[in-house]
């Protein structure tokens, strides 16, 4: 965190690609939102009992929840949503291009409300990040759908912008880590060069493809790599 204040979410997933072998062993494929329901009443109640530990304990529990086991259920929605994906590929029902749209109006506009309670210690600490992990699985879930349904049935090759996507999600880890010290670097360059607020704005805007980038870059030759060991025979096998 002292750093960079984004990646305060890095020591969270970690101990989660740390607990995830055992908890896979509990989750039910087929019907995987009674594995998120379960987590999601857990850590509501871990958070409000962090709640109640801080203003009646005198133990300061509160930063707690932002990590594990107070963030399990984020990462249970996102298991659900895969697993339900998984198993509805070949079903008939697929999500139309209007479903998707209002899953991702749906989800902006819900994690746009929880966002302003940023910082309540009241009800929507304990069930606002329940609430978005839900959200965004919703949406992912849909997405899903939609573009395995248009994969299943269009022969055509993929348009420009669905290459586009594809590139940005691969860079999504990189643009997560990279985008703020190229924010400030920015920053740094307008101060220094007493710059108006037009060039100030060019220069900020020209972090978003530098960014993208050296995203792809660490992609490609960083996480590609580590990701084509991680499918090997010789690492499975192992």
């Amino acid at each position: 965190g002292s750093l960079r204040g984004v990646y305060w979410t890095l020591p969270t997933e970690m101990h989660f690609y740390l607990v995830l072998p055992p908890v896979l062993r509990f989750i039910d494929v087929d019907r995987p939102w009674r594995f998120a329901a379960f987590w999601i009443v857990a850590c509501i109640g871990y958070r409000a009992g962090s709640l109640w530990s801080t203003f009646n304990g005198g133990l300061w529990l509160i930063w707690t929840a932002a990590y594990l086991p107070g963030r399990m259920d984020q990462f249970a929605c996102g298991m659900a949503a895969a697993c339900a994906l998984a198993t509805t590929r070949g079903r008939s029902n697929p999500s139309g291009l209007v479903k998707v749209i209002v899953a991702a109006c749906l989800a902006v506009a819900g994690l746009v409300w929880i966002g302003r309670h940023e910082g309540d210690l009241g009800a929507w600490f304990t069930v606002g990040p329940s609430a978005a992990g839900l959200l965004i699985a919703m949406f992912v879930l849909a997405l899903g759908r939609y573009a395995h349904a248009r994969h299943r049935d269009g022969a055509a090759p993929m348009s420009i912008v669905t290459k586009a996507a594809i590139r940005l999600g691969e860079a999504s880890f990189g643009i997560y880590l990279w985008h703020t010290i190229f924010i400030d670097l920015a920053i740094t360059i307008c101060e220094r060069q007493s710059l108006d607020i037009h060039a100030r704005m060019w220069v900020l805007l020209a972090t978003v493809p530098i960014t993208v980038g050296v995203s792809l870059l660490t992609w490609r030759f960083i996480e590609a790599p580590f990701v084509e060991f991680a499918r090997s025979p010789r690492w499975r096998a192992s």
